[in-house]
């Protein structure tokens, strides 16, 4: 074996041609911008749809988005939905819990979690019966 035998071989045409071959382009990317890529009548419907009560999960994977960029061009646009119980909810959740529900019936009647109804009844003054307490018939 030659002592330089793995270095590697020295034909200098071939390797200027290896180094000068056309370099394959590849295709065009899309616009950055969301701006650019949805255009101002499909980021008005995606907030449309966001306040007719779809989620920001749904919308980035209708407009292939991130959902971080979904929150924030909704942000920029003011849309904000409204987020726990309506008055509606609060007074039958209220009703409810006078009648003798427990706040864990009275939420799944209205189809809300425990909590929110819990926080929202707190909030408008109700006084909470104790763990093991029942209304007076």
């Amino acid at each position: 074996m030659r002592r330089y035998s793995k270095l590697p071989s020295l034909d200098l045409p071939a390797r200027i041609a290896q180094k000068t071959a056309p370099v394959a382009r590849q295709p065009e990317a899309r616009p950055r911008r969301v701006s650019h890529r949805l255009g101002a009548e499909a980021i008005e419907q995606l907030v449309t749809d966001y306040l007719a009560g779809a989620t920001t999960r749904d919308l980035a994977a209708r407009y292939e988005l991130s959902k971080t960029t979904v929150t924030r061009l909704l942000r920029q646009r003011g849309a904000v939905r409204t987020r726990g119980l309506t008055t509606e909810q609060i007074t039958l959740g209220l009703e409810l819990y006078s009648l003798g529900y427990s706040v864990a019936r009275a939420a799944e009647a209205l189809d809300v979690h425990v909590n929110t109804l819990y926080g929202a009844l707190t909030r408008a003054g109700v006084e909470m019966r104790g763990r093991y307490e029942r209304p007076a018939p």
